[in-house]
């Protein structure tokens, strides 16, 4: 959407929600909570001035298992039935964010071309989804590539920031809650099974470790700081689903 929440008529929001059975006191909540939105930030018992406070609304996906022209057709449909949404409650698709990805792994494919508007869906091969790097293959290199770099920067940061400090705690809480939530962030689904890429999300852990503790082997270090290997813990994850 094009700045979803800058431009929803509010009441015809309010009035959607009474069509559903919603009634006051949530009504008048609600309409309190999009009227006048402004905020302030306290320090101490100091008050910054009152600022506009804009509000956002998560991305949509519209997707269909394809299996025939017949499947092209139905989801061109349902783009045609969520524009004509758009038009009546005075809404308006972002034209430079929405995309097409295929999905599949065949070398050859009926493609079609969807149109929404009064253009084409453009394709792309990858997009950022919900901080997941989707490739049109389902492969997951450059994710992990993007996540491993992620997670070396904020590892170079800490090394910085914590130069002189030989408190392996304080090192292990910063990499524990800063650095591998990156490297395990819904690992459930892209967890690789090639060993070159399980080795450089593993290497991150390795070097980290190495800042906690000198002169000892990995296996050595991660048992004295009571850690787990990332490709256990990505085992521990996924059984746990």
């Amino acid at each position: 959407m094009a700045k979803a929440f800058d431009k929803v008529p509010h009441e015809k929001f309010i009035c959607k929600l009474e069509m559903y059975g919603i009634r006051n006191p949530l009504v008048n909540w609600f309409q309190d909570y999009l009227t006048g939105r402004r905020h302030r930030i306290i320090i101490d018992d100091n008050l910054s001035e009152h600022t506009r406070l804009p509000l956002y609304a998560d991305d949509a996906k519209c997707y269909k298992n394809i299996k025939s022209a017949a499947d092209q057709h139905t989801l061109q449909d349902d783009l045609l039935v969520l524009m004509d949404c758009c038009i009546k409650w005075d809404m308006e698709f972002n034209s430079d964010k929405y995309k097409l990805l295929t999905i599949t792994r065949k070398r050859n494919f009926n493609s079609f071309t969807y149109n929404l508007g009064n253009g084409h869906v453009p394709m792309t091969e990858m997009e950022n989804d919900l901080g997941v790097i989707m490739h049109h293959k389902r492969m997951w290199r450059d994710h992990i590539f993007s996540k491993v770099n992620t997670a070396n920067k904020i590892l170079r940061l800490i090394k910085r920031t914590v130069r002189g400090t030989s408190n392996k705690d304080v090192i292990k809480e910063l990499y524990v809650h800063m650095v591998r939530p990156h490297l395990e962030y819904i690992c459930e689904v892209w967890s690789p099974h090639q060993e070159y890429l399980k080795d450089l999300i593993e290497a991150v852990q390795r070097r980290a470790t190495r800042q906690m503790i000198k002169n000892k082997s990995y296996m050595d270090r991660f048992k004295e700081l009571k850690l787990l290997t990332l490709a256990s813990r990505s085992r521990e994850l996924t059984r746990s689903i």
